[in-house]
């Protein structure tokens, strides 16, 4: 079957998410976390090239997450997300691992009296997710009654880089658990053992590669007179004679509104050309200047740490704004 071509492509290195899982392994045993589609890089494009690693476990939030990667591995899974109990009988339950944080679902996933592993959150302090220590006691004395439960691990999530309150309250705990397997406090920034890599496997922070790249096509060329208006509102007025040209990328496929009119935004033979107007839902216009730019050419859309930067926002939320109909490739 012949692939349709794309106008908007995201490019995923393979070169560069190895490299990043390996500078973390010399700190800990890495758990890659996949969850919102790979932060948003494509979770069976990322899944394809960590098979050429070894690790106990790939990481998400729900099931479904579980189901793509199934198209693509048979590793094993652990859910740290919610699950309603009333799903836990329609699981596959091979080469996986759930969160428990509540008695509700320890009963639950009891009642279905299958060998289950059970990874149990604890909250250290962030207050979110997780049991209080006041309930370890009564929740290690459940978790016992089911003796096909198989309790695995226990972790936690820390609020900051290193918040030594939760690190200290989770050595706490560790005391009062008994033999468990895994003990995971630790995410990008954090410690411990065993690193839950999330943002830092896909290359956002000091000393790693970027992971991707997000490229379009120039659908529209055009020359406008000074004091034209360019798009909604016009709130982009030329100045001079300008050429401008139009790509189909928009807030729908994960250009943040908050970068309309910025200077800096959009690549083009290596030069740097800035947002004429407002993004649209599915295009935006680009102001050349003088250059004039060839109808259907590639560019290039900035980094996601300036692009975060300039929206006055943080990666995670540009990248898992890139929607799923955007094509990833791996490079």
């Amino acid at each position: 079957m012949r692939i349709y071509d794309s106008l908007n492509l995201i490019e995923i290195s393979k070169d560069n998410l190895l490299f990043n899982f390996d500078y973390f392994s010399k700190f800990g045993r890495v758990w890659p976390v996949l969850k919102s589609n790979a932060y948003g890089h494509g979770i069976k494009q990322v899944v394809e090239i960590l098979k050429e690693r070894d690790f106990e476990y790939l990481v998400v939030d729900g099931y479904q997450e579980v189901l793509e990667i199934r198209k693509v591995t048979k590793r094993p899974v652990l859910m740290i997300g919610s699950i309603l109990p009333s799903n836990f009988s329609k699981i596959k339950w091979k080469n996986l691992a759930i969160m428990v944080q509540d008695k509700e679902s320890i009963r639950a996933l009891g009642k279905l009296n299958k060998h289950i592993k059970i990874h149990l959150k604890v909250n250290t302090g962030m207050n979110r997710q997780g049991i209080d220590l006041d309930e370890m006691k009564k929740t290690i004395k459940l978790i016992k009654k089911y003796p096909k439960l198989e309790w695995e691990g226990m972790f936690s999530h820390l609020a900051g880089v290193d918040d030594e309150k939760q690190i200290k309250k989770f050595e706490e705990i560790k005391k009062i658990t008994g033999e468990v397997k895994y003990f995971h406090l630790g995410a990008t920034n954090g410690v411990g053992d065993i690193i839950r890599l999330g943002i830092g496997l896909y290359g956002i922070g000091k000393g790693l590669k970027p992971v991707l790249k997000l490229k379009s096509k120039i659908v529209k060329v055009r020359q406008i007179e000074k004091g034209e208006k360019v798009s909604y509102g016009g709130t982009f007025v030329t100045t001079k004679k300008t050429n401008i040209g139009v790509i189909p990328i928009g807030y729908f496929e994960g250009l943040d509104r908050r970068l309309s009119n910025k200077k800096g935004i959009v690549k083009y033979k290596n030069k740097f050309y800035q947002i004429a107007g407002r993004v649209c839902m599915n295009m935006v216009v680009v102001n050349f200047g003088k250059t004039k730019p060839k109808l259907y050419d590639e560019v290039e859309l900035v980094g996601v740490e300036k692009m975060a930067k300039i929206s006055e926002t943080i990666p995670y939320d540009i990248l898992v704004g890139i929607n799923d109909s955007v094509r990833r490739t791996i490079v």
